[in-house]
């Protein structure tokens, strides 16, 4: 007597519960935050403000949210999300007695990171900065110049003349 049995209406019931919270858990909206992206090439000391930027909504936790009215830190491309990373106090002047040299700059480098140009001839290691960043294609190395002490600068261009310089960026 199989069909006198009553419908086991408890598993259907946990059934369709279960199918409902699934699809309210694929169709539910993503948490999103407004985040400031480039319009406008902004220069290294220029402030950021929604003049040369827009808002776009990203995913929540993606980047660190940007102060308003902060300086940056170095050159921002446009299109590119202001990151943390790019802003901050532009106290990275030339000191008196450097000099610019003009490099074959890696085109990850940003304007003020640390770099090591190391002479092959000699093996002579010079600490420095990036002045300026050459072409931002990623694919394309070269251009950019590098700051440099003013007693180690006469090497560096020489050695510069042959292709005989290295310049490694700092990651910290």
């Amino acid at each position: 007597m199989f069909w006198l049995q009553s419908p086991p209406w408890g598993r259907w019931i946990l059934a369709a519960l279960i199918a409902v919270f699934a699809l309210w858990m694929e169709m539910r909206p993503a948490a999103t935050v407004d985040h400031p992206f480039v319009t406008q090439h902004i220069a290294r000391g220029d402030t950021i403000s929604p003049a040369n930027t827009e808002t776009r909504p990203v995913p929540l936790g993606l980047f660190d949210p940007i102060p308003k009215g902060a300086t940056a830190r170095s050159e921002i491309p446009v299109g590119a999300p202001v990151l943390i990373r790019d802003i901050g106090e532009t106290s990275d002047g030339i000191p008196d007695g450097w000099w610019i040299v003009t490099l074959d700059v890696p085109p990850s480098a940003r304007s003020g990171d640390r770099v090591r140009v190391v002479v092959v001839d000699s093996g002579q290691v010079i600490e420095g900065f990036v002045a300026t960043v050459g072409n931002p294609d990623p694919f394309v190395m070269g251009g950019g110049s590098v700051a440099i002490p003013g007693e180690d600068a006469a090497a560096v261009a020489a050695a510069s003349m042959n292709g005989r310089v290295v310049v490694l960026v700092s990651t910290g």
